[in-house]
């Protein structure tokens, strides 16, 4: 699968959106073509409202993406870089 309305909008941190989406039935649990899901996108990119909406609305907090790997290790391999 690409990359959906919803992953897109928490990658940007748009939350206001974010929340539309969610009120229109978008599925938090929906993956990316990397396995990432839109909680893990806001994660990384610091969006700390948009991932406050996502957890609020059954997001998987402990998903892995396609490699296996989490959120917190997506995080500490961004800050390695």
């Amino acid at each position: 699968m690409g990359v959906t309305a919803l992953i897109y909008a928490s990658l940007k941190g748009y939350t206001d959106t974010v929340n539309t989406l969610l009120s229109k039935g978008a599925d938090t649990g929906t993956k990316d073509h990397l396995g990432r899901t839109a909680e893990m996108m806001a994660s990384v990119r610091g969006h700390d409202d948009t991932v406050k909406t996502l957890l609020g609305n059954k997001t998987d907090f402990f998903a892995a993406d396609a490699s296996g790997m989490k959120k917190e290790s997506l995080l500490a391999s961004l800050s390695c870089n």
